[in-house]
């Protein structure tokens, strides 16, 4: 097991830090960056943020959302510090600022996580990657603040479904206690992340319901083909969670949801309920995850082959 403390060195002993996370971030993610920035920020060091897909609107609330690159322009960092990405592919045009920082750490929840850098940090069974920045900004010996905490909280909840997913252990919730304690309005914060919708993603959901497919009882499919995405000119963002509509659905285990983005350009979502790992599942395709969340691409595919493979793949096991 790396040694936490050597990474806590390694960032005091930094003056200028690099963090960056995944291609289309999540809240866990944004969260999780946003927090170290901060607590960096706190101790004196020049410190930048790089998603390279920037922030989506849904959490421009947190604090710092502002300061956020897309792209990396001039000048060496002393660390560089990878947050939430189990794939140094899946940090897209990114890695430029990665190859030239002196030092690299990555720092990771994912089960399928493949280590990278100088150092690597990867829990599984922490329940986000917040949660483990949580922990280290309290080994560092800085003060959770109330910016911080919002930002932390946001990386928890979201990861977690709202503490509804099997991820959510007592550690997580202790976690979001103290945080709480802070002063952070959970009410607001959890309007702004679960219950808003733009009206793109509800005809998005729409169009995903009509094409829902049910395979061996356990099995429910939805897909989203490059035309109908056209027609309704929804941003990236606008299709987080729609998959949650399959899973949801009584007696189902294993739902699957299809984005065509780009004509055989296809991203794929995974999740399942109880008994299924689509970690599994996506890793045989190039992917990677949890056991009840996972995703993966096809590239110069098909929708429709993308589906067969995937199903085929699904019901040799379910």
């Amino acid at each position: 097991m790396v040694n936490q403390l050597e990474i806590i060195n390694k960032m005091k002993a930094a003056e200028r830090v690099a963090i960056i996370s995944h291609i289309y971030p999540d809240g866990d993610a944004v969260g999780s960056s946003l927090a170290l920035y901060h607590a960096l920020k706190t101790d004196g060091k020049a410190v930048d943020v790089f998603l390279c897909d920037g922030i989506p609107s849904i959490y421009s609330f947190l604090p710092n959302a502002d300061i956020v690159k897309k792209e990396y322009h001039q000048g060496n960092y002393d660390l560089a510090v990878v947050l939430d990405c189990g794939d140094i592919g899946r940090i897209g045009s990114c890695v430029s600022v990665l190859n030239l920082a002196k030092f690299k750490i990555n720092i990771d929840h994912h089960s399928t996580g493949i280590s990278f850098g100088d150092l690597s940090l990867i829990e599984p069974h922490a329940s986000s990657t917040g949660e483990i920045i949580y922990r280290l900004i309290k080994m560092y010996g800085l003060d959770i603040d109330k910016e911080i905490a919002e930002s932390l909280y946001v990386a928890i909840a979201t990861d977690t479904g709202g503490f509804r997913y099997s991820n959510t252990t007592s550690i997580s919730m202790q976690v979001a206690a103290d945080l709480i304690n802070c002063g952070i309005d959970v009410s607001d914060i959890s309007r702004r992340i679960f219950d808003i919708l733009s009206l793109s993603k509800v005809k998005l959901m729409g169009e995903a319901i009509n094409s829902l497919e049910i395979h061996n009882e356990k099995l429910a499919i939805m897909s989203l083909n490059n035309q109908q995405i056209k027609s309704i000119d929804a941003s990236s963002e606008d299709f987080d969670g729609i998959v949650n509509t399959a899973r949801n659905i009584n007696e189902i285990e294993v739902a699957v949801f299809f984005v065509e983005k780009e004509p055989n350009e296809i991203k794929v979502n995974l999740r399942s309920n109880s008994c299924f790992d689509v970690g599994k599942i996506a890793k045989n395709f190039s992917g990677g995850g949890h056991k009840r969340a996972a995703g993966c691409n096809f590239s110069n595919v098909s929708l429709e082959n993308a589906k067969s493979a995937i199903i085929a793949e699904i019901l040799k096991t379910l």
